[in-house]
């Protein structure tokens, strides 16, 4: 329904409990439609619940301070510049967040130009999402850029991963930060498919970095693909789903000394989508 309010909800399971419990349940912002995405931080001991909404451009930001059971009120408010900033992600680095997100290059609403570049973006706050830093672009062409993802590395290096259709068809792309976001090096590319790359995730597992993708076989056919990060080159290269089907792609997630990660449901389109195995 038009005009209908949409809201953010977090589940909670663990220690003791044997039921998800409902933990969070807060409004989105200016949510006529639910375009806000929200987004986990681990920062220390505590807990950030970010949000950012591309139709009303504002960050809120929720803190919890007992491992999710409880949330606080909403603590801070800040407006991105960019006209419509999505695929937002946030990383905590030497102290400091770092914002990675695609928007429009231009500052005027999307309605004027429906064909309007975008690009990855980024920003740091040293103060916990109350102030942010002017926003830094990563590429500088006329070709959309969208979909980042970051992570630390054990060196203290932060990594971003995106893709780009530079080439005429979406690749993926990677830089590095050695100085808490504030500077990244020379974008490269990572991936040489004609038929096209997008949607990674990155994650470091120990000393190693790894990157999921989606990887299109044919126009209507796409594959998982997961592949050691070495350097500004992939390696190790393997698929998660079954080839010639369609799979939407999975986060990749580091949890201690190892890395999982799960394939998505897949589908040949004439189906059901059916769930995949986990690795």
């Amino acid at each position: 329904v038009k005009g209908e309010e949409w809201y953010h909800r977090l589940f909670r399971f663990g220690d003791q409990s044997t039921e998800w419990e409902d933990v969070f349940h807060e409004p989105m912002s200016g949510s006529g439609t639910p375009v806000a995405s929200a987004l986990i931080v681990p920062d220390g001991p505590d807990l950030y619940l970010f949000e950012g909404n591309p139709r009303t451009e504002v960050l809120r930001l929720w803190m919890s301070d007992d491992r999710g059971y409880t949330w606080s009120e909403n603590i801070g408010v800040s407006t991105l510049r960019r006209h419509f900033p999505r695929d937002t992600h946030l990383a905590p680095v030497d102290g400091a967040w770092v914002l990675a997100y695609s928007a429009h290059t231009a500052f005027e609403p999307i309605d004027h130009d429906a064909t309007a570049n975008t690009e990855i973006f980024w920003q740091r706050s040293d103060d916990l999402g109350q102030t942010w830093t002017t926003e830094d672009r990563m590429l500088e062409d006329s070709a959309p850029s969208i979909q980042p993802s970051m992570t630390l590395d054990s060196d203290g290096t932060l990594h971003i991963v995106w893709a780009d259709m530079a080439s005429g068809a979406f690749e993926l792309f990677h830089a590095a930060s050695a100085d808490g976001g504030q500077n990244f090096s020379t974008p490269l590319p990572l991936t040489f498919d004609s038929v096209g790359s997008w949607e990674p995730s990155i994650a470091a597992d120990g000393e190693r970095l790894y990157v999921v993708w989606s990887e299109f076989d044919a126009l209507d056919s796409a594959t998982i693909q997961i592949a050691a990060l070495d350097g500004d080159t992939l390696s190790e290269q393997r698929p998660l789903s079954t080839p010639g089907r369609v799979a939407p792609p999975t986060r990749l997630t580091a949890l201690g000394d190892r890395t999982s990660w799960a394939t998505p449901p897949e589908s040949d389109l004439q189906r059901p989508w059916t769930p995949g195995p986990t690795v």
